[in-house]
């Protein structure tokens, strides 16, 4: 997943407001009563998140991508960025926090695959800890057999991007890659889960945990979070 096309990412999200999705992640933990806590952020990206939430609590990430962890590693020198796969990471240490954004959990197959990383979160957790998870689409607000396209214009290059979601969840997306040696073409294809509501909430059950959603966010799929019950 984002293999050749992990060093133009940032391009790709200039618009996210990243600054503000923090600043309200910010106030939920805060309202969570977790004071001078320890977090986590897997599937960080290039570490956009932490690079503002640093400014308030200690926090480290991990995302499966090389590209990316050597990213995140630059904007942020002075935190823990880690290799890893959600699927069965291990980290010497417990969090208070653990944050997995922007739809990360739907690069998971099926429920069970989601039981078990969810599981591996909660290893992860301190007593009295949060986890914080951002949806990706549900089978409900899927946008299947649609086209896509997004183009990125600045001095050094020209990139389209155009993808093509199918129904049962797979994004194939086409780059053009415009510099001034030639236009480079390549294909990327990525395969999500459409979890519905029930999945998810009946996957944070069996592990114990009590789930609220959040919505009316600039996270425009909500937000759950998760207390050990």
């Amino acid at each position: 997943m984002f293999i050749k096309s992990a060093k133009f990412y940032d391009d790709f999200k200039v618009n996210k407001n990243y600054k503000l999705e923090a600043e309200q992640l910010r106030k939920i933990i805060l309202n969570s009563n977790l004071k001078n806590c320890k977090i986590l952020e897997i599937a960080c990206g290039t570490g956009e998140h932490i690079k503002f939430l640093k400014n308030y609590f200690e926090i480290d990430g991990m995302d499966i991508n090389p590209t990316f962890v050597s990213i995140a590693k630059e904007k942020n020198p002075e935190c823990n960025i880690y290799q890893g796969d959600m699927r069965n990471f291990l980290i010497q240490k417990k969090f208070d926090v653990i944050l997995c954004l922007y739809g990360a959990i739907g690069y998971l197959v099926n429920t069970m695959e989601l039981i078990k990383v969810l599981g591996n979160f909660k290893n992860h957790l301190n007593d009295n800890g949060v986890i914080i998870i951002e949806p990706w689409f549900s089978p409900n607000n899927w946008l299947a057999n649609k086209i896509h396209n997004t183009v990125i214009e600045n001095e050094a290059m020209t990139i389209v991007r155009m993808g093509f979601g199918s129904p049962e969840g797979k994004i194939k997306f086409h780059y053009l890659v415009g510099k001034s040696n030639g236009i480079e073409h390549f294909i990327e294809e990525y395969e999500f889960a459409l979890f519905t509501d029930e999945n998810i909430r009946d996957a944070y059950t069996s592990i114990g945990l009590k789930s609220t959603f959040l919505s009316d966010l600039i996270f425009k799929k909500g937000i759950y979070i998760n207390n050990r019950n």
